[in-house]
């Protein structure tokens, strides 16, 4: 390490008669008297230090402290100068408690080129600004879309013509395919790093077709001949949630690596179905039948991300997010029904209920994919 000697003018006199042979440092380009910790306040992050002369010195500049091996363990910026004492506020405050009184104090116009030893912190900007601002990336925001399985699903459902003269007969039936897709989402977090992760999200379930035709062509009161006369159900499927992740493992701050979490799900989801009879003969249509359906799913969560850092200030993540459905509660259904052949069904309000099927999942898979802004 290249060292440069400088003298202070209004020292000189003392220097060469009291002082003969005396090592002094400039650290960094400038330098005052390389002197000695007499006191430190840990707890405020102040260490104080001893000068013969303070001249040389001014608010603003930049201190390094040195121990006994010429190691520098904490480094701060000057906030207060008299004749004979200089008060070196450290970042983090931390790191005053590892300063000790005899320790050697440098002192810089310049900021600290980095970290320099145990417990110093790397410092930004120039004389004049915040020496150890925090880096960004203590807190994150971030948008994701996650497609995937949700906690909860729900059946399409299909109409049964009943035969003629046909009694005590269910009306509506569960096909074979599930909703419980999230095909089009959407999120945001805010991530701190202490408290973990707070989000909330917004989806719309279906699959491939939104709407399903269920033209069950069985014998019916209308025209046992036309087979052009059938039942379409439209349906149509969201979910609100909200939800915590608390971070197990994560990348420090403008890094790229492995996040993990856990936490806890909370989802609220609305299906809506409208039935109804269509004649292509006649291009008619009736209205058959509705219902609304309400259900709220909470689900333990985990989750593994890749994080790719794009500097310190953004990153771009994929994972994966297991849901685990705990309790469905909540369930709320009103329907509404014009079918004349209401009189065959024992009960066909509740035939159209547990048709529908709406409930929890045993298992949920989600893909996040998304982009964070760190500050």
């Amino acid at each position: 390490m290249n060292l440069k000697f400088a003298v202070p003018e209004s020292l000189a006199v003392g220097f060469l008669a009291g002082l003969l042979g005396a090592p002094f440092a400039a650290f960094w380009g400038t330098c005052a008297w390389a002197q000695k910790v007499s006191k430190t306040i840990p707890d405020k992050g102040f260490v104080l230090s001893s000068f013969e002369d303070t001249a040389s010195i001014k608010v603003g500049q930049f201190a390094c402290f040195l121990d006994g091996s010429e190691t520098t363990v904490a480094c701060g910026k000057i906030v207060k100068v008299t004749a004979t004492v200089v008060v070196v506020k450290t970042t983090p405050l931390s790191t005053a408690a590892q300063v000790k009184p005899g320790f050697k104090i440098t002192v810089s116009d310049s900021q600290p080129p980095g970290l320099l030893g145990a417990g110093a912190a790397e410092s930004k900007g120039s004389a004049g600004t915040k020496l150890g601002k925090k880096k960004a990336g203590g807190s994150s925001l971030r948008l994701l879309t996650s497609p995937g399985l949700g906690a909860f699903s729900v059946a399409k459902i299909g109409y049964l013509p009943p035969a003629l003269g046909a009694s005590g007969v269910k009306l509506w039936e569960a096909t074979d395919s599930l909703i419980s897709v999230e095909k089009m989402s959407g999120a945001i977090e805010y991530e701190s790093r202490k408290l973990g992760t707070f989000g909330l999200r917004f989806a719309l379930c279906g699959d491939s077709e939104f709407k399903f035709a269920s033209k069950l062509s069985l014998q019916t009161d209308y025209d046992p001949t036309n087979r052009q006369v059938y039942v379409e159900a439209s349906h149509s499927v969201t979910a609100f949630g909200a939800y915590y992740d608390y971070t197990l493992k994560r990348p420090a701050a403008g890094g790229s690596g492995l996040r993990l979490t856990t936490g806890l799900d909370f989802v609220s989801s609305t299906a809506t179905v409208e039935a109804d009879w269509h004649n292509e003969a006649d291009v008619s249509n009736v209205p058959l039948a509705t219902i609304k359906s309400q259900l709220s799913v909470v689900s333990l969560r985990g989750g593994a991300d890749y994080i790719l850092s794009l500097g310190k200030l953004f990153e771009l993540g994929i994972g994966l997010r297991a849901l685990l459905p705990m309790a469905e509660f909540g369930l709320k259904q009103t329907t509404t029904i014009n079918d004349d052949n209401a009189s065959k069904s024992s009960d066909e309000e509740q035939d159209l209920k547990d048709a529908l099927s709406h409930k929890k999942t045993a298992f949920g898979l989600l893909i996040p994919v998304y982009a964070s802004m760190n500050f």
